[in-house]
């Protein structure tokens, strides 16, 4: 047990020094600020976005509803966090050092998986909070429902660090000795996430409340979610029993999958024909083309950044089976579920964070691409633009196919359009920016970078923040399509700022980085 405690307390120290950089006990105290000011602000965005079903439903006296939905996207939630650690790649073997020790391997894989359990309940309780509260507001104070909720809180994780593990289990017996494994591991979590996907739109749109007499059918019709509704509601033991079994044995799985292979080396695919190869081409397009290739080829990069995109196509699929009956489903006025979508858009644009990572990427070979005979702002300007050319077109893609299939007007066709992009444009720029001033050069894993440098910290806080904007000024009173027009200004002030900053200052402070 003392070197179970010894090694969390380790991982802990590891994931705040990871976000401190060197000036480590100067900045503990803003860091753990900011996370908390992002727990907080992703909680509310949440609750605000649940708040008109759980209003709707509690005039027609029906919890359920909005009870499924809110553990479904917990679920979905729990997917999302699985998918998202797989394919690391580390510069040295964090397991041969813990297994050289005096130390049982048990309390190795028992320690790495509680520190993992811990992150993901934090994660989940985000979703599962506020739910709960509004809940209380909504439908009445009952401890019952607050126990059952705190004991689903406590099991879902599991599954996810579960799926996590076997998925890794995968990954690692059959794509290690190939050419193009880092391509193929990505594309294998992509398709993997992507089944996922599609069962929970056929879920959404296939077994949805309308196809259904009952509340009772309803739950019965999508077993496992319709379980943990009952659970909470109607204290169902044997419910609770399938959904322990089902969560128990994928974590089980995933625990002997983990313990199976840490610590054991495996064949890597090594090529006995390397050429350089040149091409001709424009300085920018050979920049632009080796951070798109750098993304593509740095799966931890891409599996965490093109969850926004997925959500997106998600969404518009499920508006484009819906089409206009969904204002029928929600009882809500359309203006209403435009700014909805709208609020769900700009959440999404907020989480796809690429440009804060790339110059960190580049670590100690920084040196290499400072030396180019190239100017500073393409190279910031490359850097930028990586962001975009992933997010932009996916966004107008479902942007438009929502506003075919709801029949939006001028004013929502421009909003929802419009100021995703711009959002996206300041989280490019002003994420590049900010990896300027909180660089993370000098990492041993590519994970420290893409989920726990201060850089994507203080951008994503930055990005939740611009999301509540619209929000704020609707609670002021604002019509909803006002709302949207001076939101536009100020994200437009804010981006002619970041880009003022990134090739003024910006440009000064990454001339002068310690490679």
């Amino acid at each position: 047990m003392k070197n179970l405690g010894i090694l969390l307390r380790n991982s802990f120290n590891c994931m705040l020094g990871a976000l401190q950089g060197k000036k480590t006990r100067k900045k503990a105290g803003i860091i753990i600020s900011l996370c908390v000011l992002g727990y907080i602000a992703i909680a509310v965005i949440f609750a605000l976005q649940i708040q008109g079903i759980f209003s709707t439903m509690a005039q027609v006296n029906l919890p359920q509803i909005p009870l499924f939905n809110s553990i479904q996207v917990c679920v979905l939630l729990v997917f999302v966090l699985a998918f998202q650690s797989i394919s690391e790649k580390t510069k040295t073997n964090d397991s041969d050092l813990l297994l050289s020790m005096p130390i049982k391997k048990t309390d190795i894989v028992i320690s790495k998986t509680l520190s993992k359990y811990l992150f993901n309940l934090v994660l989940d309780s985000m979703i599962v909070i506020p739910t709960l509260v509004l809940y209380s507001i909504y439908f009445g104070f009952s401890m019952s429902v607050i126990l059952w909720g705190v004991l689903l809180l406590l099991l879902f994780p599991l599954m996810g660090i579960g799926i996590n593990y076997i998925i890794n289990f995968l990954i690692v017996r059959l794509f290690n000795r190939f050419k193009y494994s880092n391509l193929y591991k990505t594309l294998f979590a992509i398709l993997l996430f992507g089944g996922f996907v599609a069962i929970y739109i056929y879920n959404s749109a296939v077994l949805g409340l309308q196809n259904v007499s009952t509340i009772d059918q309803f739950l019965n019709t999508n077993f496992f979610i319709g379980w943990c509704v009952r659970i909470v509601l109607e204290n169902n033991f044997l419910c609770l029993l399938w959904v322990a079994l089902i969560v128990l044995g994928i974590f089980a799985l995933g625990i002997w999958a983990y313990a199976s292979i840490f610590g054991k080396t495996y064949l890597k695919y090594k090529d006995q024909n390397a050429q350089i190869k040149f091409t001709n081409g424009g300085c920018f397009d050979g920049l632009l083309s080796k951070e798109v290739k750098k993304y593509f080829s740095t799966p931890i990069l891409m599996v965490n950044t093109i969850i926004g995109p997925i959500m997106l196509v998600i969404l518009s699929i499920y508006i484009a089976i819906k089409g206009k009956s969904l204002f029928d489903v929600f009882m809500i006025d359309s203006q209403t579920i435009f700014a909805i979508i709208l609020l769900a858009f700009l959440f999404m644009t907020a989480m796809t964070l690429i440009s804060c990572c790339m110059i960190s990427l580049e670590g100690k070979y920084l040196w290499i691409l400072r030396s180019t005979p190239t100017n500073t702002n393409k190279i910031l300007l490359s850097k930028s633009l990586v962001n975009m050319i992933i997010f932009v077109p996916v966004e107008l893609i479902t942007a438009i196919i929502i506003c075919v299939s709801l029949g939006a007007n001028v004013t929502e066709w421009a909003l929802i359009i419009t100021l995703p992009i711009i959002l996206n444009a300041i989280m490019s720029f002003g994420g590049t920016y900010i990896n300027i001033c909180l660089p993370k050069l000098e990492w041993e894993s590519e994970t420290q970078v893409v989920k726990s440098s201060l850089s994507l910290v203080v951008t994503m806080l930055i990005g939740m923040v611009l999301v509540v904007v619209p929000v704020i000024f609707n609670l002021c009173g604002i019509n909803l399509y006002l709302c949207g027009y001076i939101t536009l200004g100020v994200y437009l002030s804010i981006l002619t700022g970041f880009i003022i900053l990134l090739f003024t200052d910006g440009k000064n402070r990454f001339n002068r980085l310690a490679c």
